[in-house]
């Protein structure tokens, strides 16, 4: 699964991943993903 998440997120690129997922969530849900998003996406960045 997260395997899948990544290669979408690589694939679909930060801003078409960030406005799908922000279409499901309300404003304050995508607010606190986005936030932790970036560190997750900076933490893989850093690894690889």
């Amino acid at each position: 699964m997260k395997a899948n998440a990544v290669q979408t997120f690589k694939t679909t690129g930060v801003t078409s991943f960030r406005t799908a997922v922000a279409k499901r969530l309300t404003e304050e849900q995508y607010e606190r993903f986005r936030v932790k998003q970036d560190r997750v996406f900076e933490s893989d960045v850093r690894q690889a």
